[in-house]
């Protein structure tokens, strides 16, 4: 990972707790202490470039998914006013509670 390149986990495998925790780093050529900087770099630049596609995916499954509940409320209430219509009707137009 030191040639600049983004890192990419080593299966092709999306992000995960996993990849982030048994994430290794190679140790510098000029000092024996510490870890190559540019490697932990780039595995922190491809964490957060997953996260934010991760964070953009959920936020637009969150607006669909309150889409799609809006839609079912409507479809039910507009089912049960044409119930209580027909019910309504069948009962010679008196209230029916």
């Amino acid at each position: 990972m030191t040639d600049g390149t983004i890192y990419v986990s080593t299966d092709k495998q999306p992000l995960s707790v996993g990849h982030i925790r048994n994430a290794v780093f190679s140790r510098p050529r000029r000092r024996s202490q510490g870890l190559d900087e540019r490697e932990v770099r780039d595995f922190l630049e491809y964490v957060v470039a997953a996260l934010a596609f991760r964070d953009h995916q959920l936020a637009a499954l969150i607006e669909e998914n309150a889409l799609i509940k809006a839609a079912l409320r409507q479809w039910q209430t507009e089912r049960f006013d044409e119930y209580m219509t027909s019910l309504y009707a069948q009962k010679g137009g008196r209230h029916v509670a």
